[in-house]
């Protein structure tokens, strides 16, 4: 059985959400009364003890702002536009040296799983 306490989570929420056809950014998207950061942001926090690291690229002014309550580390991409690995990367650049186990979350599907959910496959 692996032990998530010790996990460091990255949170992928940089890009402009292009394919869902919306006004908004991504995370900031409401789901009963949420938005999807909360979602995901609260996903994290219920599976490790880490305050989880969040990667924004578009909007990040914007997104901080509503987000203000949210315990975490935010990381900004400097370079907009590179895909998933530019911002996995801007992520993994931000951890601790220390960092052995890392679990990577994307910001518009976290609101779909609990925190058992997630420990059971990676535990698989």
């Amino acid at each position: 059985m692996i032990n998530p306490k010790n996990w460091q989570i990255i949170i992928l929420a940089a890009g402009k959400s292009t394919r869902m056809n919306s006004k908004k950014h991504k995370s900031l998207v409401k789901i009963q009364g949420k938005n999807l950061l909360s979602w995901c942001a609260d996903l994290a926090s219920k599976i490790c003890s880490n305050e989880p690291l969040i990667v924004l690229g578009y909007d990040a002014d914007k997104i901080i702002s509503e987000n203000s309550n949210l315990k975490v580390h935010w990381v900004r991409q400097e370079v907009l536009g590179g895909g998933t690995a530019a911002t996995l990367l801007t992520g993994v650049r931000g951890l601790d040296k220390e960092t052995k186990d890392i679990l990577v979350l994307y910001v518009d599907d976290a609101f779909l799983y609990s925190p058992q959910n997630i420990i059971d496959l990676c535990d698989e």
